[in-house]
């Protein structure tokens, strides 16, 4: 009789998330994508985060709800139309072009590396001159 009993349930077309964002941090986001969905949820977005170091591709960095970032913490109930954005981690980075179009080291397409590396959130940027082709590192 003094047993703690927990009953979760949802309220018209709220749902729980918490059920199935248990493990969040160890799930890959297509995953946490697939179960929103399953789940009935229609306006669910994905975001792409540079991961260096110990991040993997595809490993979820972050879910917002609503505007509120998840906390396991706290009990989350959001109507099935509720904005989820999934950000996750990738190892790659496009600059929107081919490499073939960086072939001659000009001082112009090193500027256009840089304009665009910093449109997509870089600040951080080591620029090395060398005689060879244009060439980006990126580091940790």
């Amino acid at each position: 009789a003094d047993t703690k009993v927990v009953v979760y349930y949802s309220s018209q077309d709220r749902v729980y998330v918490n059920a199935f964002l248990a493990n969040w941090e160890k799930t890959k986001y297509g995953e946490i994508e697939r179960l929103f969905k399953q789940a009935g949820f229609t306006n669910v977005k994905t975001k792409k985060i540079l991961g260096l170091g110990q991040n993997q591709e595809g490993d979820t960095a972050k879910i917002v709800l609503g505007e509120k970032e998840y906390d396991k913490g706290s009990p989350f109930y959001c109507p099935k139309n509720t904005k989820i954005e999934i950000s996750y981690y990738t190892i790659w980075i496009t600059v929107d072009e081919s490499a073939s179009v960086y072939t001659e080291n000009t001082e112009n397409n090193y500027l256009k590396v840089v304009k665009k590396l910093k449109k997509k959130g870089f600040t951080n940027i080591l620029r090395l001159l060398t005689t060879m082709n244009l060439v980006v590192l990126v580091s940790e």
